[in-house]
């Protein structure tokens, strides 16, 4: 029995091997043969798992050398490279459509006692001027703010479900058409209600384009892209926060230049990148292999390998194939699909996605970091009165730079991962947040700007960590109900900020924060398992355990004893701690 376990251990190492040698290494490794002492038929299952595929066609595996190059893109291939600058493009848009409000709504506070035609004009046309919210109407003011978060509630979790059953494509392209006449509407809107309806429904298309958009991009790029793939993403949306300062400073100089002015100039802003996105932008690979469309996504990344120029990829791709999903299925247990996936078998990707225990855990560390990312900046806009709107608005804008690079620095390290990293900036955001309420005043505002960084990072790091814990299949619907969650988080921030005081506030968010970092610590798995399977540095080298030995030996005789497997699953199984 011990030999026979190290033939078929020995066996698939021999054609590991000869099939490096004959095709090209991205192209992945085959499956194993099975053994003659298993009685099983000695066969060959060539064709390709859809992440090796999508990595072979990648060619650049591993992470980028530097964070710098990283954001840049540096080392994607052009077509990967074209997709994800198109991705970036929407990602400005989106933020470009969130943050018009900064100059837009504007803030009306006339003497009260006097009659409204006594009242001063105020430097900057907006809103709350034109329709007098003011004297009694400011919570109208809010509603328009409440409005947006709440249609992005909405956006967040039928997003997901859409992307997952009809395409990320669709779902970014006519949403980014929809988003564009949605804001166009709120230019020409009669009264503040139509306003308000204007701004969620952008609400609620922007939070579904965002969601498929950051999935699309996602699918495309191997593992150890993913954490520079946010920080990308999010430093596009950085940019797109910023672009509102300057389209506000030109409508400002223009004699007939308002609030209305600066909405149909932002909506024509946004419908720039439409130019361009239904040539760049193609649907994920994994998302059709995942519909059951397997010819559909080995021709399509055949056609992304030979657009870049790499035969050898494509001619391999079109020899192996791709494996289906009951192939993966029954070699990888446990997952949708597999003979032991559990509960969630034969459930919709919403009923599957509620059985997971990862989805609570991610879904309250995403509530936290909503609140306390909205309640600090918040917070903050009274710590910067003195300062001039555009200037606050920039600074604001400039300060998400920092924390993306902090989070894709953390996410990469290999002694760090994906779970220690989260754990980690929840826990030094929520010290920043306590401690802001025992230091002195002096300290304060530096405590709140470490706090958000802190905080900012662990949200721009939970967006990577959550498209690792969910598979393909209901990675958008996961994300659709962590954003929503989110969004819960965002609406009731204003609502915290003002009924409760400053102290009580931060005390509050601290709190929130290091309990996230211990649901994070104890709740979710580590994802990062990639880095050490392609950094040799960073591979187990210890020499097997009597105790592993024993354990194949016994499950080789427990086969034996009740004769062949009864499936492939449990040869599968067999094989991984042949080879442990």
């Amino acid at each position: 029995t011990d030999f026979a376990c190290m033939c078929a251990a020995s066996a698939r190492k021999m054609v590991q091997r000869s099939a490096a040698m004959a095709v090209p290494k991205p192209i992945g490794k085959p499956t194993p043969i099975a053994h003659a002492a298993l009685d099983l038929e000695a066969t060959v299952d060539r064709s390709l798992k859809i992440t090796d595929a999508v990595e072979a066609v990648f060619r650049n595996r591993s992470a980028p050398d530097s964070l710098i190059t990283g954001f840049c893109l540096v080392g994607a291939p052009g077509f990967q490279l074209r997709l994800l600058l198109a991705c970036g493009s929407v990602k400005i848009a989106c933020a470009l459509a969130i943050f018009l409000s900064l100059f837009t709504h504007g803030e009306f506070s006339p003497p009260c006692d006097e009659p409204p035609d006594g009242w001063p004009v105020p430097e900057r046309d907006s809103i709350a001027y034109e329709w007098k919210l003011c004297c009694g109407s400011e919570w109208m003011l809010g509603a328009t703010s409440s409005a947006f978060f709440a249609g992005g509630l909405i956006g967040s979790f039928s997003g997901g479900v859409l992307a997952d059953k009809f395409g990320r494509r669709p779902i970014v392209l006519f949403g980014m058409m929809l988003n564009v006449a949605s804001i166009v509407m709120a230019a020409f809107a009669p009264n503040v209600v139509v306003y308000a309806a204007c701004r969620f429904l952008t609400g609620a298309i922007n939070m579904a384009v965002i969601q498929a958009n950051y999935v699309l991009a996602m699918e495309w790029v191997p593992a150890g892209w993913n954490a520079v793939l946010s920080g990308f993403l999010f430093t596009c949306s950085a940019a797109g926060e910023l672009l509102v300062v300057p389209l506000a400073l030109l409508v400002g100089l223009l004699p007939w230049g308002g609030w209305r002015a600066l909405t149909a100039l932002g909506g024509a802003a946004c419908a720039l990148p439409l130019a361009y996105l239904s040539h760049t932008l193609f649907e994920s690979p994994r998302w059709r292999h995942t519909r059951g469309d397997v010819e559909g996504a080995c021709s399509a990344l055949v056609f992304v390998a030979r657009w870049n120029g790499d035969h050898a990829i494509a001619e391999g791709l079109l020899e192996k194939g791709l494996q289906t999903n009951v192939q993966q299925s029954a070699k990888e247990p446990g997952r949708e699909g597999s003979p032991e996936a559990g509960n969630g078998q034969g459930r919709t990707p919403f009923a599957q996605v509620l059985w997971k225990c990862e989805l609570w855990a991610m879904g309250f560390l995403w509530f936290t970091a909503a609140l306390v990312y909205y309640g600090i900046s918040l917070a903050a806009s009274v710590l910067s009165q003195g300062m001039p709107l555009s200037a606050s608005a920039s600074l604001s804008a400039l300060s998400e730079v920092p924390s993306a690079l902090l989070a894709a620095c953390l996410l990469e390290r290999p002694k760090c991962g994906r779970r220690i990293s989260t754990t980690m900036l929840y826990l030094v955001g929520g010290c920043c947040c306590v401690l802001m309420t025992v230091v002195s005043s002096d300290l304060a505002p530096s405590m709140a700007v470490a706090g958000k960084l802190f905080v900012t990072a662990a949200f721009d790091g939970i967006y990577v960590y959550a498209g690792e814990v969910f598979d393909t299949s209901v990675r958008g619907t996961a994300l659709g109900l962590c954003s929503c969650i989110a969004r819960i988080g965002s609406v009731i921030a204003p609502s915290i900020t003002v009924l409760m005081s400053p102290d009580a506030v931060m005390l509050l968010f601290g709190t929130l924060s290091l309990l996230s970092a211990v649901v994070c610590r104890t709740s979710l798995p580590e994802t990062a398992t990639f880095i050490k399977d392609r950094d040799p540095k960073a591979r187990d080298t210890k020499p097997p355990s009597p105790k592993a030995t024993s354990t194949v030996v016994m499950r080789t005789r427990s086969l034996r004893a009740g004769g062949a497997p009864a499936s492939s699953t449990q040869y599968g199984r067999f094989m991984e701690v042949a080879e442990e």
